[in-house]
């Protein structure tokens, strides 16, 4: 060091020499910092250019992400309103539950419903919105078929009803949105409007055409809605007019299945009267010989005679055989009627006389007529018949005694109702009932048959069968009912 000092001491113009070189050195090391400060500041720039880029870019993403997470939302929301439909939905429910979507999506101020009245008539209604008619240009937009987005400002027809809010007046910058539901139903749009909020969130913004397409689905919804619960309520009504009409066929069919029995029966009937009647004559003229034989033989046997034991009761049994024929001849309808204008009360009390003899001491017998009563146009020996057939039956009912009761009265409602009705006529019943063991309800409906008996060998099936055709015959009705102390009720409308 000591000689390097004395070396520069001794070389002074050395010294400056290097000092110069050491300052020009130092001078581009500076100009070297510069360019490599310069270089860390561009990169720095490009750097923070970057992170602006990434961050919008994340912004962006974010966006994307709460737009995509809107939709699907939105999606499901369609997806829940149309797997709500019921059955029992009317359309104002459908339209209903819409606007609650529309609500619940948008930041909404009102949602009407527009609709068209029974007479066709079309008009606006909503909460917070008065019923009132619709512009035609709203009408027009209903019966669409694309959803319509714009604002007050180029539709001025809607200040008409947006002006009826509660709220203030909108300003024409309030976005206005159609939904068209089609003309076929009650139902036949949605409007809508909101007026523009700055603050409103990300989740709560007004319509606009973006929307277009859910928009569009959900109106799809809507009226497959509205025209499934039109063809539900359709389909429900048909099946309805279908049981009804169901009914009336099996209810006709029921009818001409009676009638074909009924029909049946008579021909079946017309054939047994037919071979009864004529059994009956032949049977009737052998009859009229043997009666007249035993009858001349009865007449030359002298009183006290042990023959004549022996011939009556040959005549007392062709007599008997002689009223079954009468009977037989009067069913089959080849006896010679006579109808006359008889009074009921007369005929009855006629009966009386001799009735005593027929049913036995052991049975009280009771006569009862309503003053009211006309006269009715019948054969007298038929309906004594008839009422000889009935006495009869009731006898054999009561073999420990009880009450033979006849009456001539009108008829209840109850009974008109099964009588031919004709213009102009009327009826009256002759009533006859016991308080015997009446009638099992199992055999009921063949009491009429003709040789149908439950005395087995002691009837000959023929006293009820008479009862209804001379009945019919004189153009009224048997109609049989039990008693209410019990036993059968007989009652002849005439």
């Amino acid at each position: 060091a000591d000689r390097s000092n004395l070396v520069l001491a001794l070389e002074p113009h050395a010294l400056v020499a290097r000092v110069a070189m050491a300052t020009s050195t130092a001078r581009v090391g500076l100009a070297w910092l510069r360019r490599e400060v310069e270089a860390l500041r561009r990169e720095n720039e490009e750097l923070d250019g970057q992170v602006s880029l990434l961050v919008r870019t994340e912004h962006r993403l974010t966006r994307a992400q709460f737009e995509a997470d809107r939709q699907i939302a939105r999606v499901r929301a369609l997806s829940s309103f149309a797997l709500a439909y019921s059955t029992r939905e009317e359309a104002v429910d459908i339209a209903d539950r819409a606007a609650k979507l529309l609500v619940e999506w948008f930041s909404v101020d009102r949602v009407v419903v527009v609709r068209r009245d029974e007479r066709g008539a079309i008009h606006v209604e909503g909460d917070g919105v008065p019923r009132l008619p619709a512009p035609a240009a709203l009408e027009r937009a209903c019966l669409g078929h694309d959803p319509l987005v714009t604002t007050l400002a180029e539709v001025p027809w809607a200040q008409v009803i947006t002006e009826q809010d509660e709220r203030s007046c909108p300003p024409p910058e309030t976005v206005f949105a159609v939904l068209p539901l089609g003309g076929i139903h009650e139902v036949i749009g949605l409007a809508l409007w909101c007026r523009p909020n700055p603050r409103a969130s990300f989740f709560a913004e007004p319509p606009d055409p973006r929307h277009l397409p859910f928009l569009s689905l959900l109106v799809n919804h809507v009226r497959h809605g509205l025209e499934t619960t039109k063809l539900t309520h359709e389909l429900r009504e048909s099946s309805k007019q279908l049981v009804e009409q169901n009914r009336r066929l099996e209810a006709s069919l029921a009818t001409v299945r009676h009638a074909q029995e009924r029909l049946a029966e008579a021909a079946k009937l017309e054939a047994i009267g037919r071979l009864a009647g004529g059994v009956a004559h032949d049977f009737n003229n052998l009859l009229t010989v043997i009666i007249a034989n035993a009858a001349l033989v009865l007449e030359d046997l002298p009183q006290g005679s042990p023959m004549r034991g022996d011939v009556e009761p040959i005549l007392e049994a062709a007599e008997r055989a002689k009223g079954v024929t009468s009977q037989l001849l009067l069913y089959s309808r080849k006896q010679e009627s006579r109808p006359e204008e008889l009074r009921l009360d007369v005929v009855v009390d006629g009966f009386a006389r001799i009735a005593s003899r027929l049913i036995g001491e052991h049975i009280r017998l009771r006569i009862a007529h309503d003053p009211r009563v006309g006269t009715v146009r019948v054969d007298r020996t038929q309906i004594e018949q008839v009422l000889m057939n009935l006495a009869t039956n009731a006898r054999d009912a009561m073999p420990n005694g009880g009450t033979l009761s006849v009456e001539t009265r009108l008829p209840l409602e109850e009974e008109l109702q099964r009588a031919p009705r004709s213009r102009g006529q009327r009826y009256v019943v002759l009533c006859v009932s016991d308080t015997g063991q009446g009638v099992d309800p199992d055999v009921r409906d063949k009491i009429f048959e003709p040789f149908f008996t439950t005395k087995e060998t002691r009837g000959t099936g023929l006293g009820l069968a008479i009862v209804r055709t001379v009945v019919e015959q004189a153009g009224g009705v048997v109609i049989v009912g039990d008693e209410a102390q019990g036993g059968t009720r007989f009652s002849l409308l005439l």
